[in-house]
C-alpha cells in the first residue's frame, strides 16, 4: 500500500514516519553536533556498514537523543526526515518484522533516515538488534540508533560514528532552570540545579507538570520539586536512584567520634576547590580529589540517614545505586554498568551512594578460573573508577573484613557507626516517636533505653509496632505495648532478654 501510494504522488503517512517534528538538541550539543557531522563527511567509506550510513547517539532517557537524531537526519537527507522503530515496542506487540519491513520501505521510497530506539532493557537486545540489521543489510537504509550504553554492543559502529550526550553539568542545568522560572528567586534555581541530575528536556518538563498541578500560573516551590524529583527518577535508568534526603545532620543521633568525622568530611567537600585554587594541593595531587566514605557500623545505626544528611548540606541530590540492576553475569557489562554511573554522576554533579557494598567490592582472590579472573578484573576497575572520581560517593558496610585492602588507600574518610549507649538510646526514643502519637502516661522511654540495647533501626521498628497496636485497640500507646514490642523485636534479632516479664506475658499453668 505505501508503494503505490508513493507511486500515485501521495505523501507516505503513518505512525513510524514522523518527519523532523522532534524538536532541537540542547544548545550546549550544538557545536559539538556540528562538528561530528563535518568529520563524519570526511569519514567517507568507513562511516558506512553494508552501503548504509549508521551512526548511534548515547545519552541518557529524556536527554534529547531524538532531537540530536533529527539533526543527523537533517543533514543526510535534508527533505525526507525520521522514520521511528521502537524494537521494545514492536516486540512487545508481535509486529517487529512487519514494522522493520514498513521502516525499510519508507526509506527507500522517501529517503528518510530510520531512527531505531527502545532496545536497551530487552532481556536480549542482541537478536533484535540482529534481526534488525538482517532486515536493512539488503538495501542501502541509513540509520540512527538511540542507546544508554556507553559502548553499544552490536550496532557495527565505529567510535567515529559515536555521538556521546550525557548530563548537562551543574551550571547548565542552573542555566536552562532560571529560563523557565523566569522572574523567581534565584534561590530557587541553585536549589533545584545541586539537587536533582536533569537534562533540559526533562527540567522543561518538571516545570510544566508542577505548572499543570498547581491552582495558580506560578507553581509552589514544593511542587517544582516534587516534579523533579519524579522526573529524576528516572535519571539513571535501573541504575541508581534519587533518595529523598529530609533530614538534617543535627537530627541524626550520632557518637561525638562520628560526628565529628563527618564533619571533618562536610568541610573538605565544601572547601576542596578552595584548596585546589588557592592553596596549591591542584599541583601536587594530578587525581583523586573526590570526596570518598566509608561508613562502617552495624544495621540500623544511621549510615544511609547520615549519608542523606550529607547530601542535604552540600545541597547535592543523593543517588543510591541498584546493585541487582549493576552486577552483571555478562563478562564486561558490570564495568559497563559502573562507567555509566560515574560518568553521569561525576557530569551532573551529584551524590552516589553504594550500599551494602561488601558485595561489590569484595576481596579478590587468587585466579584459579577464568571466573576468577574477570570477577578480579570487577575489583581492579572499581580501585581505578573511584580513586579517578572526581565526585562525592559514601560507601556502607557491616561487614568491612569482607572489603578489598587495597580500598583502604582509595577511602579517604573512614567512619564507623557504633551501636548507640543507654543516653543515645534516649534520645533516639524521644526522635523516632512522632509528636503527634498520644502516649499514655505511664509509657517510659528511660526505662526502654535502659533495658534494650537496640539501634536507631530498629526501635523505629519498635515504635512502629507498638503504635499500630495502639491504633487498632483505639487506644494511646501503652506501655506494655512497647515492651512486647520490644521483647519481639529482640526475638526477631536472636537476642535474649532477662528481664522480668510482666504478669500478662507469664505462661498460665
Amino acid at each position: 500500500e505505501s508503494v503505490v501510494t508513493w507511486l500515485c504522488g501521495r505523501a507516505l503517512e503513518g505512525p513510524g514516519l514522523i518527519g523532523f517534528e522532534v524538536g532541537e538538541p540542547p544548545a550546549r550539543l550544538r557545536k559539538a553536533l556540528s562538528l561530528k557531522l563535518r568529520t563524519l563527511a570526511g569519514v567517507g567509506a568507513p562511516s558506512r556498514a553494508h552501503g548504509a550510513t549508521q551512526l548511534a547517539v548515547v545519552g541518557p532517557e529524556a536527554s534529547a537523543r531524538l532531537a540530536v537524531a533529527g539533526q543527523l537526519a537533517r543533514a543526510l537527507a535534508p527533505e525526507a526526515g525520521l522514520y521511528l522503530v521502537e524494537l521494545g515496542k514492536a516486540i512487545g506487540q508481535g509486529t517487529l518484522r512487519e514494522e522493520l519491513a514498513e521502516a525499510v520501505r519508507g526509506s527507500v521510497l522517501t529517503g528518510a533516515v530510520v531512527a531505531i530506539t527502545g532496545f536497551d532493557d530487552l532481556e536480549h537486545p542482541e537478536a533484535a538488534i540482529e534481526a534488525t540489521h538482517r532486515a536493512f543489510d539488503a538495501l542501502p537504509v541509513p540509520r540512527v540508533w538511540l542507546t544508554r550504553q556507553a559502548e553499544p554492543s552490536s550496532l557495527r559502529v565505529s567510535p567515529a560514528q559515536l555521538v556521546s550526550m550525557g548530563y548537562p553539568s551543574r551550571a547548565q542545568r542552573l542555566e536552562t532552570w532560571r529560563l523557565w522560572l523566569g522572574d523567581r528567586p534565584p534561590e530557587l534555581a541553585l536549589q533545584l540545579a545541586g539537587g536533582f541530575l536533569l537534562s533540559e528536556a526533562q527540567i522543561a518538563l518538571a516545570v510544566e507538570e508542577a505548572t499543570a498541578r498547581s491552582e495558580s500560573r506560578e507553581p509552589s516551590e514544593e511542587a517544582l520539586i516534587l516534579a523533579a524529583r519524579s522526573q529524576a527518577a528516572t535519571g539513571l535508568g535501573t541504575l541508581a536512584r534519587p533518595e529523598e534526603t529530609k533530614v538534617e545532620l543535627e537530627q541524626v543521633v550520632l557518637g561525638a567520634e562520628t560526628r565529628t568525622l563527618l564533619d571533618e568530611l562536610l568541610a573538605y567537600a565544601q572547601h576542596r576547590d578552595a584548596l585546589v585554587a588557592e592553596w596549591g594541593f591542584g599541583d601536587t595531587l594530578s587525581y583523586g580529589l573526590g570526596v570518598t566514605a566509608l561508613f562502617v557500623g552495624p544495621p540500623g545505626t544511621g549510615k544511609t540517614l547520615a549519608a542523606g544528611a550529607i547530601a542535604k548540606a552540600l545541597g547535592k541530590e543523593l543517588y543510591r545505586v541498584d546493585l541487582a540492576q549493576l552486577v552483571s553475569k555478562y563478562i564486561g557489562e558490570t564495568e559497563k554498568h559502573l562507567a555509566e554511573v560515574f560518568d553521569a554522576a561525576q557530569q551532573g554533579e551529584v551524590m552516589l551512594l553504594f550500599d551494602e557494598t561488601d558485595s561489590l567490592f569484595g576481596k579478590r582472590t587468587e585466579v584459579k578460573s577464568s571466573v576468577d579472573r574477570y570477577a578480579n578484573l570487577e575489583v581492579n576497575y572499581l580501585l581505578q573508577r573511584i580513586e579517578r572520581f572526581e565526585g562525592v560517593v559514601v560507601l556502607t558496610t557491616n561487614h568491612e573484613k569482607g572489603i578489598d585492602e587495597a580500598f583502604a588507600r582509595r577511602i579517604r574518610f573512614r567512619i564507623e557507626f557504633d551501636a548507640p549507649d543507654a543516653e543515645a538510646r534516649r534520645r533516639l526514643w524521644r526522635a523516632l516517636l512522632p509528636a503527634q502519637v498520644p502516649l499514655a502516661p505511664e509509657v517510659d522511654l528511660d526505662l526502654l533505653a535502659e533495658r534494650y540495647e537496640l539501634s536507631g533501626g530498629h526501635i523505629k521498628e519498635v515504635a512502629l509496632r507498638a503504635a499500630s497496636l495502639a491504633k487498632a485497640a483505639g487506644t494511646a500507646v501503652q506501655q506494655q505495648q512497647l515492651l512486647r514490642s520490644a521483647e519481639a523485636e529482640y526475638r526477631k534479632l536472636g537476642k535474649l532478654s532477662l528481664v522480668q516479664r510482666t504478669p500478662r506475658f507469664e505462661d498460665k499453668r
